[in-house]
């Protein structure tokens, strides 16, 4: 994974005519992709003052920007949420948006082949960046393969950005990602200039953000499992031991490769035309810092967590352990009553203490003495304690 600049060959006429994302002579694609079933559409305008306010004629919005690029004023955030079971019809829809065979062929790979990655080309920029779905903090965070190996696709040009998520419709994590970081990015002052670049880093703001409540919520749910584990240990099980581990791993793999994405992203103004960080160098690296600051909680957490799986073995141990001292001492108690019983269930005729005449008493007597003499042994021993 890195930065890499393709060569004119690679990007074909995509990036000969324009740097913009939609060809004029195309004016039925917005209308197509608002139509189709296995894509969903929202497009943003973004305001010289950092504003990004919804923008309802998206055909008006792709022609402004073409014109716009000579002016340098106007600039718009797209956003696509792609259904992965309706993978010919993406593809189709991308091949028209000339972004250029380069970053066209990567974003056609199939989703779960996409890994965090930055591809620079003259005009314009892919950022491959892993994400999390959106959750409630005290929602139970669970393992799942599927659902957490998902990557945001951002392109930026010069006066637009085009964000791709690639989920399925029936996923109400996913509905609840996009209507999230929608309402993030239209706050006030959500952006730190009104560029498509600012935008990128507000929306990669968005995602990192999401992947530190993430990490904090394990980290206060590793917090109670210890407290618990001191107070009443017999309330913890392994398999929750196990859950919150498998959650920390995945968090933490999505924390370390957003951190190489930025990592990336430092010298991106440099190798492509369609990035600028000249004024929002801060906030790239503020967002740095962030996505560190969460590898290094998430760390801490997984030793706490092996932690915790110790102090689980060790009170396992310490149970077993109480277990054979109750059957030692059972045995013991028990091993000088299994032998006088043995000795009189013999069959011999001269055997004076049966023909006794209370012989049978003073058996049971001598056994009751036995028994509870080792009772009271073991008690000063602390046995029982």
């Amino acid at each position: 994974m890195g930065i890499d600049r393709s060569k004119q060959d690679k990007m074909g006429s995509g990036t000969a005519r324009s740097s913009s994302s939609v060809s004029d002579s195309d004016p039925e694609l917005a209308l197509d992709l608002q139509q189709s079933q296995g894509v969903d559409l929202q497009v943003f305008h973004i305001l010289a003052t950092g504003k990004v306010v919804p923008c309802n004629d998206v055909d008006a919005a792709l022609a402004d920007v073409r014109s716009s690029e000579q002016t340098n004023q106007a600039s718009y955030w797209i956003h696509v949420d792609a259904d992965e079971r309706h993978r010919e019809e993406w593809n189709a829809w991308i091949d028209r948006l000339n972004l250029g065979s380069y970053i066209s062929g990567q974003m056609k790979r199939p989703a779960h082949e996409w890994l965090s990655n930055v591809i620079c080309t003259r005009l314009k920029a892919l950022v491959m960046f892993r994400i999390l779905p959106s959750s409630k903090t005290s929602e139970r965070i669970e393992f799942d393969k599927d659902r957490y190996y998902r990557h945001l696709a951002a392109v930026v040009t010069t006066r637009m950005l085009l964000t791709f998520t690639t989920t399925s419709q029936r996923d109400i994590k996913s509905i609840h990602t996009t209507r999230d970081s929608v309402r993030h990015m239209t706050q006030d002052e959500a952006l730190h200039e009104g560029s498509s670049s600012a935008a990128l880093l507000s929306v990669l703001e968005f995602h990192l953000r999401n992947t530190q409540d993430a990490v904090t919520a394990l980290r206060n749910k590793s917090l109670m499992m210890v407290k618990q584990m001191d107070l009443e240990p017999k309330k913890i099980s392994l398999e929750d031991i196990l859950n919150l581990r498998n959650s920390l791993l995945t968090i933490l793999s999505v924390a370390e490769e957003q951190l190489h994405c930025l990592a990336l992203m430092k010298d991106m103004d440099k190798e492509s035309d369609g990035a600028d960080f000249g004024k929002i160098e801060g906030a790239l690296a503020m967002l740095a810092k962030t996505a560190k600051s969460t590898e290094l909680l998430a760390q801490r957490i997984e030793r706490r967590v092996e932690g915790l799986k110790n102090a689980f073995g060790a009170h396992q141990q310490d149970r077993m352990n109480r277990r054979l001292e109750i059957l030692t001492v059972v045995s013991v108690i028990f091993m000088p009553l299994t032998f006088m019983a043995g000795v009189y269930g013999m069959n011999f005729d001269n055997m004076p203490e049966l023909h006794h005449e209370y012989g049978y008493f003073i058996l049971w007597g001598t056994m009751l003495a036995v028994a509870v003499g080792l009772v009271i042994f073991f008690y000063k021993e602390g046995w029982f304690d």
